[in-house]
């Protein structure tokens, strides 16, 4: 896996934490981590990811299912 993705600002989960807890396990501490958004609904995620202040890993049908969830 690249580490490209580690220069980025994430948009991320606020209370739901898994993809941070899966960072950890990968070996990258959250506190190495740069947010630029923490939101649990994924509608504000994916208009913050299609703004452009971040990126956010979520799953592919959602990309492909327009502006809205």
């Amino acid at each position: 896996m690249t580490e490209d993705w580690v220069q980025h600002d994430l948009i991320a989960g606020d209370t739901h934490t898994e993809m941070q807890q899966g960072f950890e396990v990968m070996g990258y501490p959250v506190t190495a981590l740069r947010f630029g958004l923490r939101n649990d609904d994924m509608n504000v995620q994916w208009t913050a990811v299609r703004a452009g202040p971040g990126i956010c890993f979520m799953g592919e049908y959602i990309s492909e299912s327009g502006t809205r969830l």
